[in-house]
């Protein structure tokens, strides 16, 4: 990027005004493709810029690794290291975000690196992490890396909050291997490349994590019950407060026994249809704030029937937890693939009083109608005072296309919402803030509708 030099007498005092998250992307190293040079090429700017850039540590706090197609030789490979050094020392005192892509080149035609060319990749990164070690906050490491390889010769992440992990094998550890001294570290996320042991993870999980993700990585079908079941038995579960499991693999009902996570906030959940009716069904959340739900399209996932739609139902009978965001992609769908029935959804909604926003990502397969007269508030019709705070409504791909009267899609808005300046339509009820409406198959009358609405205030 080139930037023309201001000859105005008040360029001075604008530029310090600049925001630090602006001058992040006007200032950047450039190299070519084909060399890697040493100390890099500044982007050209004016030297008032430069010295901004020079003297703001602040403006070096992320670093985004990435393998140049340049790197062709140990020289190369030291110069390179030499100016991501550069970088890090501009940072002067403050903590510095690390992402290290693969070994790939990312973003150009150009032919897979060779295996010489990773090497030389390797070596640099794993310098910088060993060489900065208490300088990072956040930390994302690539599939290059074993899982041991990585941690095994740290002894302190003094500075470390975040970290997420692409693990290709895992094996069990030896009794001597312990996880780094990283006081400050809360949040935690692994991507497994196939179904892994836990005696391998709990020795890279610390008492100190609260935010835990655990994903599958593409291709892999999802965790099998006996990891689940190994996960949940670990102390750490009983202090986190946000848990995503992507995702859970197994086909045939398992028996999972019964656990409390008294102090989950938030749960993120994908699976088969039986994974996640025998998880929910198995948890005591006393705690739970926030809960996303999706399953996953494939024949005969709803085999046995909407399971999840029951649990779902014993699971806020046994917690009562305070529930205020309900997230379900694919789980109302009809016939197939049907997770939560829709009077089993009702009924949940019926006591889960405290809900705030809703999103519902259907694929065209749910029954709207039977959907959106749930959801309408009546206050005259006994059993019709559902979700008396819902505020926010999202949904994505339902249809009411065939509904040529458009009454139920508006029933539910009108129910819920009413015009700046005006009475609202029903007592004991929230007025709805927010409507998005994403990829769903409207009819003419609704669209307009929803038009009008939008003019008298509705967002």
């Amino acid at each position: 990027m080139e930037i023309q030099s201001s000859r105005s007498p008040n360029a001075n005092e604008v530029l310090r005004i600049f925001p630090p998250e602006l001058l992040t992307r006007i200032f950047s190293y450039c190299s070519s493709p084909k060399t890697i040079a040493h100390p890099p090429n500044f982007t050209q700017t004016c030297a008032r810029w430069r010295a901004i850039a020079h003297s703001s540590p602040e403006l070096w706090r992320v670093i985004d690794i990435e393998l140049p197609p340049g790197l062709e030789t140990e020289a190369d490979s030291s110069r390179f290291e030499l100016a991501i050094t550069d970088w890090v020392l501009r940072s002067s005192d403050l903590s510095v975000d690390l992402t290290v892509y693969g070994a790939l080149f990312r973003n150009t035609d150009l032919n897979r690196p060779s295996e010489f060319q990773r090497d030389l990749y390797a070596k640099v990164y794993k310098n910088i992490v060993m060489k900065f070690s208490g300088k990072w906050r956040y930390l994302c490491t690539p599939y290059a890396w074993d899982i041991h390889d990585f941690l095994l010769d740290l002894k302190q992440l003094t500075a470390l909050e975040e970290l997420e992990m692409s693990a290709v094998t895992c094996e069990k550890p030896a009794t001597h291997e312990l996880f780094p001294e990283a006081p400050c570290l809360r949040k935690q996320s692994f991507e497994l490349s196939r179904n892994p042991s836990m005696a391998c993870l709990e020795k890279f999980i610390p008492s100190t994590i609260v935010d835990l993700n655990l994903l599958s990585a593409p291709g892999v079908f999802g965790f099998w019950s006996d990891f689940i079941q190994d996960l949940l038995k670990l102390d750490i579960t009983r202090h986190l407060t946000h848990l995503q499991l992507d995702s859970l693999g197994w086909l045939e009902p398992h028996h999972l026994p019964p656990v409390s996570l008294p102090e989950l906030v938030e749960f993120m959940l994908k699976g088969t249809i039986n994974a996640s009716g025998d998880l929910l069904g198995a948890l005591t959340l006393p705690s739970l704030r926030k809960l996303s739900l999706e399953t996953s399209h494939f024949r005969g996932n709803g085999d046995q029937g909407p399971k999840v739609g029951v649990a779902l139902v014993e699971l806020q009978r046994k917690s009562h937890f305070p529930l205020a965001s309900l997230s379900l992609t694919w789980m109302l769908e009809e016939p197939e693939n049907k997770a939560i029935s829709l009077d089993d959804f009702f009924q949940f909604l019926s006591s889960a009083v405290t809900i705030e926003r809703l999103h519902i990502h259907a694929d065209g397969r749910t029954d709207t109608y039977r959907l959106m007269e749930f959801l309408r508030y009546d206050e005259q019709l006994p059993g019709k005072q559902i979700l008396p705070h819902l505020t926010t409504f999202s949904a994505t791909s339902l249809t009411d296309s065939e509904d040529t009267s458009c009454s139920h899609f508006m029933d539910f808005v009108r129910s819920r919402w009413w015009p700046l300046n005006s009475a609202p339509g029903s007592s004991g009820v929230d007025k709805l803030q927010t409507l998005d409406i994403l990829a769903c198959d409207l009819n003419e009358m609704t669209k307009k509708e929803l038009e009008t609405c939008h003019d008298e205030g509705l967002k």
